[in-house]
C-alpha cells in the first residue's frame, strides 16, 4: 500500500523515529468502514439513525475485513468499497461536479492501495455512473465524462505508485488463479475457524482466499425478513437495482474464476483464451473479487429489514443480528489477535561486522536473495537486510513485492550468482550468504573482501589487514569417504546442513527438492583423490503429463561432468563420474546441477505452490573407480 507508505514516510519527517503503522492503519479503516457503513445503513433504512448504528456495526462485523486484519493488511481498506457503494445508492439524477470528483478521488485512493482494490472500486463506480444512465439519455454525457476521469485517476495512481510499469501484460501474471478462488458454499463458509452454529465446510485448498462467509447475525437477519415480508424481493426485478445486480454478478463471476466449484466438487471448467488469463492471472487471489457483491448482499439484507420491521422493530432486529454476528465471529478475531501477540519484527545484524558497512561499500547483495525462494528460515530476510541496506544508505538486491517479472528473477537467482563466480566478489559490494553456501566460496576471487561467520552467517566486506577466506569456513563441510552414503529422507541434520548448499528447498521426509534453475552440493574428501570418483545419486522428477521430462546437467568445479534426461516420476538413479584432476589441493568437490525445465506446480496448476521443482535427491553415494 504505497500511498499509505508515502503518507507514514512524511509523518516520520515529525515524528524523527521508527514506528510501524498497521496497527494505526486499521484503526482508522475499521473507523471508515464503520462510518460509512453507517451512512449507507441510514440512507435504506429512511433516516433511523439507531438502525444506522447497528447496521454500521454489521459492516464492521464482516468476516473479510476481519480475516484481511491476519495479514495482506494492504487489503484491510473495505471502506474505500463502501464508500463508491454508498455513490451507487444516492438518486438516479446525473451526479453533481462533487460527486463526480469524489469517486475520483475514491479509484486514486484504492489504485493507490492495492490493484484489487482499484478493479473492485472501478467496477462499483462504473454501475454508480450507469445508474443514472438507465433513467435519463440526457445524463449520458456527464456520466461518461465521470467515468473516464475516475478511470484516469485509478490507473494514473497505478503508475504513480508503481503498479504498471510495462504494457507487457505477462509480467503481472501469478500462479494460482483458479487455485485461490471462491467456493459456491464460501456465503456459509466460516472458515477453519468455525462459528457460533457453522461449522468449516469442504472445499478445495486455497479456498480460503477472499473469506466470504456472510456470518450467523446477517444470514438470521436475511432469513427472517424475507420470511416475513417475501415481497421486498420485487425490489431486486426494479431497474434502478440492475447496476447492482450487474456488480455482484460480474464480481461473483471473477471470484469463482474458470473453475467452477462447489464443496469438493468441481462442476465445471472454462478454457479461456491465453490474453485473457494473463489479465486475470495478474489477479491470482480471484475469491477476493466477490466482495463488492458480498456487500451488495449485506445491504440488500438491512434493506429487506427495513422493510419488514416497524421502526422500533428494525433497530431491535438488526440489534439482534449483531450481537449474534459478533458472537459468530468470535472465533476470528481471537485467531487474528493470537497471530499477532505471537509477532515480532526480526532485527538487522547490529554486532561490531556489520555497523558501518556502508561507510566503506555501497551495495548490500545476500544470497540467496528473497525472491528466489528461501527456507522457513530466512523468511525475514527481506525485512532484515532492506532494514540494514536503508540504515546504511545501501542498494540491496534482495526484497519482496507481489509479482516478479521475468527480466529481474533471472537476474537476481541465475545471472547475478553466475557473474560471482565467474568474476569473483566486488570490492564495492558486502556479500551475505547462508551458512550452507561455504561451498560457492572455494578458489573464489574475494575482491579484498574478507569472508568469515558471522551471527550465523557468512559475511564478505572490506575489513582492514584482512582479505580472503577464513579457513574455518571450510573446516565445517562434510568429509564423505568411499563407501559413503548419504541420505536426504528424514529431515535435516548436520551432515545434510552441511552439504546442501545454494537452490535445495526445506527438508522433506523422503528427501529434499531442487528450488529454482540451479542448485549446488559441497563435500570435501579425506585425501587427494588417486582415482575418478564415481558417485549415485537417487533422485525424483518433478514431472507429469503436461511436463513430461526435466534435463539435468551436471557440473563439478565448473567442469561439466554428466547430463541426464529424467521422464518418470519414481526414483531414478544418476551415475557421476568425477575426475580427479579436477579437485584442487583443497579437496572440495562442488558439484552444481543446472536444471532449465524447473517449473512450479502452480504453473501447471496442480497446486498453489510457486517452488520451481526439478529433481529431489533421495540418497547420495560415493565410491572409487578400479
Amino acid at each position: 500500500m504505497p500511498i499509505v507508505a508515502v503518507l507514514a514516510w512524511f509523518a516520520n519527517l515529525v515524528v524523527q523515529r521508527e514506528f510501524q503503522y498497521f496497527g494505526l492503519y486499521f484503526l482508522v479503516c475499521c473507523i471508515l468502514q464503520f462510518y460509512f457503513g453507517y451512512r449507507i445503513s441510514v440512507r435504506i433504512c429512511s433516516g433511523n439513525k439507531l438502525a444506522g448504528v447497528f447496521g454500521a456495526a454489521l459492516f464492521l462485523g464482516s468476516t473479510p475485513l476481519l480475516g484481511k486484519a491476519y495479514g495482506h493488511f494492504q487489503l484491510v481498506g473495505h471502506w474505500i468499497l463502501l464508500a463508491a457503494l454508498d455513490q451507487l445508492m444516492t438518486s438516479s439524477n446525473p451526479p453533481s461536479r462533487r460527486q463526480i470528483a469524489w469517486r475520483g478521488i475514491l479509484c486514486f485512493i484504492a489504485a493507490g492501495i492495492s490493484p484489487y482494490l482499484a478493479a473492485m472500486t472501478s467496477l462499483i463506480v462504473l454501475a454508480a455512473y450507469t445508474r443514472p444512465m438507465l433513467i435519463s439519455r440526457g445524463s449520458v454525457v456527464t456520466c461518461l465524462a465521470g467515468l473516464g476521469l475516475s478511470i484516469l485517476c485509478a490507473a494514473g495512481s497505478l503508475a504513480l505508485f508503481g503498479f504498471l510499469r510495462s504494457f507487457d501484460i505477462t509480467q503481472y501474471a501469478g500462479a494460482g488463479y483458479d487455485y485461490y478462488s471462491m467456493n459456491l458454499l464460501a456465503l456459509i463458509d466460516p472458515g477453519e475457524t468455525g462459528g457460533l452454529l457453522l461449522k468449516p465446510l469442504p472445499t478445495f485448498p486455497g479456498q480460503y482466499e477472499g473469506l466470504n462467509y456472510l456470518g450467523l447475525g446477517v444470514l438470521l437477519l436475511g432469513i427472517a425478513s424475507i420470511a416475513r415480508t417475501p415481497s421486498c424481493l420485487r425490489d431486486l426485478f426494479l431497474l434502478t437495482s440492475v447496476p447492482a445486480i450487474g456488480v455482484t454478478a460480474i464480481s461473483l463471476l471473477l471470484a469463482l474464476s474458470n473453475k467452477v466449484t462447489f464443496g469438493h466438487h468441481v462442476l465445471f471448467q472454462v478454457s479461456v483464451p491465453p490474453p485473457i488469463m494473463s489479465i486475470l492471472a495478474a489477479f491470482h487471489g480471484s475469491g477476493r473479487f466477490f466482495w463488492p457483491g458480498y456487500y451488495l448482499i449485506f445491504i440488500a439484507i438491512i434493506a429487506a429489514a427495513s422493510r419488514s420491521f416497524g421502526t422500533t422493530g428494525l433497530s431491535i432486529a438488526l440489534g439482534v443480528a449483531v450481537i449474534i454476528q459478533f458472537a459468530d465471529v468470535a472465533p476470528l478475531i481471537a485467531h487474528v489477535h493470537s497471530h499477532w501477540q505471537a509477532q515480532s519484527a526480526a532485527l538487522a545484524p547490529s554486532g561490531p561486522d556489520w555497523r558501518n558497512l556502508g561507510q566503506r561499500q555501497r551495495h548490500l547483495v545476500v544470497l540467496p536473495a528473497y525472491q528466489c525462494g528461501v527456507g522457513p528460515e530466512n523468511k525475514s530476510d527481506w525485512w532484515v537486510f532492506g532494514r540494514l541496506a536503508l540504515q546504511q544508505q545501501m542498494t540491496v538486491n534482495t526484497f519482496i513485492a507481489a509479482r516478479y517479472s521475468a527480466r529481474p528473477i533471472r537476474y537476481f537467482c541465475s545471472e547475478q550468482p553466475d557473474e560471482i563466480k565467474r568474476l569473483g566478489l566486488r570490492p564495492d559490494t558486502v556479500y551475505v550468504l547462508n551458512s550452507d553456501l561455504k561451498g560457492l566460496l572455494a578458489g573464489l576471487e574475494t575482491g579484498g573482501n574478507f569472508c568469515r561467520d558471522s551471527d550465523s552467517r557468512i559475511l564478505c566486506s572490506q575489513v582492514d589487514g584482512r582479505s580472503g577466506v577464513d579457513s574455518s569456513l571450510f573446516g565445517s563441510l562434510p568429509i564423505l569417504k568411499p563407501g559413503d552414503t548419504l541420505s536426504f529422507a528424514g529431515g535435516p541434520s548436520g551432515a545434510l546442513d552441511s552439504i546442501i548448499s545454494l537452490g535445495w528447498s526445506h527438508p522433506e521426509s523422503w528427501g529434499r527438492w531442487s528450488q529454482g534453475h540451479r542448485a549446488v552440493l559441497a563435500f570435501k574428501l579425506p585425501d587427494a583423490p588417486q582415482e575418478d570418483i564415481i558417485l549415485d545419486i537417487s533422485a525424483l522428477a518433478f514431472v507429469s503429463p503436461a511436463h513430461p521430462r526435466q534435463r539435468v546437467e551436471i557440473f563439478a568445479n565448473e567442469q561439466p561432468v554428466a547430463q541426464h534426461t529424467l521422464e518418470q516420476a519414481a526414483v531414478s538413479d544418476l551415475r557421476v563420474v568425477v575426475p580427479r584432476r579436477v579437485v584442487a589441493d583443497d579437496r572440495i568437490v562442488r558439484l552444481e546441477f543446472r536444471l532449465p525445465d524447473a517449473i512450479s506446480p502452480a504453473t501447471l496448476r496442480q497446486s498453489g505452490d510457486t517452488r520451481d521443482l526439478s529433481i529431489g535427491l533421495v540418497r547420495l553415494y560415493l565410491n572409487a573407480s578400479n
